[in-house]
């Protein structure tokens, strides 16, 4: 499955394809609407695995590469409280200009 080979494509993801080439990605994502943003973010930050439980995909999806090669991580994440992502980002649902952020 996804979550038993993801343990070996991190260091790669997290090091090497460059933030923008990500970024690219979440402006897809973005365009399938709220309801999937939301959901892959809880994805990346919620859900654990790997050998110990400890893994989670958020700090090989948030920065890589920039510009000059240099990589740009994000820390590893201790824990995520979904019901506090949620309740944040049900006061986003609204949101209907980014203008309004």
């Amino acid at each position: 499955t996804f979550w038993t080979a993801a343990p070996f494509a991190l260091e790669a993801l997290r090091h090497k394809v460059a933030g923008s080439r990500k970024n690219t990605e979440y402006l897809k994502l973005a365009g399938y609407g709220f309801a999937a943003c939301c959901s892959f973010m809880e994805g990346a930050f919620g859900q654990t695995f790997g050998a110990q439980g400890l893994s989670r995909l958020a700090p090989a999806l948030f920065g890589g590469q920039d510009g000059k090669g240099r990589p740009q991580v994000m820390a590893s994440v201790a824990g995520f409280d979904k019901e506090a992502f949620r309740e944040v980002a049900s006061e986003l649902s609204s949101v209907t200009d980014e203008s309004e952020l």
